[in-house]
């Protein structure tokens, strides 16, 4: 029989190898899948602001061994992730809760987003910078002052 061990909603996933096999029980949750895919992606730090929604993901991440940074604010929480990833050129997670969370945090994710963006395009020779032909800009300059 599956045992529950009372920390909250779970699948269980039971195992036989027969009829008469013993039951395995393996307990996991939304924010354990959550929590192993981050550390799949080598995240070692989680910056949040608390929140009800999140809950599982926290029990996941401690499960797990990622550090958890509680801040005061959503838009702190997404810009300090931004920072840790300019730092430490790790991957930087921040998680926000529904509806005003979200909101909350938007300024700062498209913030970081506009600057990647503009980082990206000022690289020679990548195929998002805008191309710009001077050599023929300077011939029609020249023909059209002679």
């Amino acid at each position: 029989m599956p045992r529950d061990s009372g920390t909250g909603p779970q699948a269980k996933v039971l195992a036989s190898d027969g009829p008469m096999a013993t039951e395995t029980v393996t307990e996991l949750h939304g924010g354990r899948l959550v929590a192993r895919r981050l550390t799949a992606h080598g995240v070692t730090k989680l910056f949040t602001l608390s929140g009800g929604h999140l809950f599982s993901i926290y029990d996941g991440c401690r499960a797990e061994g990622i550090d958890i940074v509680d801040v005061r604010h959503e838009q702190t929480a997404a810009f300090a992730a931004e920072g840790w990833a300019k730092v430490t050129r790790e991957i930087g997670v921040c998680a926000l809760t529904a509806g005003p969370g979200v909101t909350n945090g938007m300024s700062a994710i498209v913030s970081c987003d506009l600057r990647v963006l503009r980082r990206r395009r000022s690289r020679p020779g990548d195929p998002l910078r805008p191309r710009r032909p001077r050599a023929r800009l300077r011939r029609r300059a020249r023909a059209s002052t002679a």
